[in-house]
């Protein structure tokens, strides 16, 4: 498999990875911080409502159709608010009470009054003096079915002196549908950004794999020429690549200097010995004269002769140094 195919395979792995852990950290935190919100705003309310119908509960007014004409009216009450781009046009929300013993005394949608709730959550710890809460499903299986009911204590005081007394619980519920269309706003919003996230991400690796993988063929052509006038490639802010090429030339360097010192040992005995044995053969007769008794002129006529002799082969030797530098320069002449 192809370097290139296996960065981008790497990279387009990573990016998967990074899409799922979001969309699992979105599952698990942003949904139940949406609900946390709502909670919040129906305890709000449901404390207001609770004082707002003391009066009522006490006198027993919640079972007259005035009550419920004024609830219905509140409930049914037209908005036109956009938000977050989501046109709400109604208030989704219910409203029941209950008397102190957990008996539903008015429910707005009809359907529960008269019947036991003390058993809930949301009533039951409120009648104890506690925060109630519930979450119910309409359909088993499905969450978005589920309406969440937050209660408050109902308190009448009769005299500013004498102390308050518990007379009903109001709860108020809202369906968890009813801020689908936020959460399913921030899902689709979240789903086109890791879209394009996605596709610039695999791009961007896409480049740094060709370049990449064309770095390394530079350094592998290097390696495979072998005339020693190619220049060493240089790579920009990449560091390990430039240490790569660095050690391909000392290594070529290394072989080309044993290569080159066998071929000028084969070119000296081919080559240079006739001309290098010439002066030497000269050299070691005039040696072995100036060893006998000669006249003075003799001796500085061979002295010379091996002077001129030596001085020959000086000049050989560096014309042949002078060829090996120009061999291993690596600029052209």
């Amino acid at each position: 498999m192809s370097i290139f195919i296996r960065i981008w395979f790497f990279f387009g792995l990573i990016i998967l990875l990074g899409l799922w852990f979001m969309s699992y950290t979105f599952n698990q935190q942003v949904k139940p911080n949406v609900r946390q919100v709502v909670e919040d705003t129906l305890a709000e309310n449901a404390n207001i409502i609770a004082m707002l119908v003391s009066e009522d509960v006490h006198e027993n007014k919640v079972s007259t159709a005035q009550f419920d004409e004024k609830i219905q009216k509140a409930l049914n009450r037209k908005l036109n608010a956009n938000i977050w781009q989501h046109n709400k046009k109604e208030i989704n929300q219910q409203i029941y009470i209950t008397d102190a013993k957990g008996i539903v005394i008015y429910d707005s949608q009809g359907i529960a009054t008269g019947q036991d709730y003390s058993r809930w959550n949301d009533v039951y710890l409120t009648l104890q003096g506690k925060y109630g809460v519930r979450s119910t499903r309409s359909y088993e299986g499905d969450s978005n079915s589920s309406t969440m009911f937050i209660a408050a204590p109902i308190y009448y005081q009769a005299a500013p002196n004498q102390q308050q007394k518990l007379i009903g619980v109001v709860s108020i519920g809202k369906p968890n549908s009813s801020v689908q269309p936020y959460i399913q706003r921030a899902e689709d919003q979240l789903l086109r950004q890791a879209a394009w996230i996605t596709l610039l991400s695999l791009f961007l690796a896409s480049l740094v794999a060709y370049w990449l993988k064309h770095s390394i063929d530079r350094v592998r052509k290097y390696a495979q020429a072998l005339a020693p006038v190619n220049q060493t490639p240089y790579f920009r802010s990449a560091k390990e690549l430039n240490q790569v090429a660095q050690a391909v030339e000392n290594m070529r360097e290394k072989l080309e200097d044993r290569s080159e010192e066998r071929s000028d040992l084969r070119t000296l005995c081919q080559h240079f010995n006739p001309w290098v044995k010439s002066p030497l053969t000269a050299i070691q007769a005039s040696a072995e004269l100036l060893k006998e008794d000669l006249p003075l002129n003799d001796q500085q006529q061979f002295a010379s002769h091996i002077h001129g002799q030596s001085q020959r082969l000086k000049t050989l030797i560096d014309r042949m140094l002078l060829l090996t530098r120009l061999e291993k320069s690596k600029h052209q002449i």
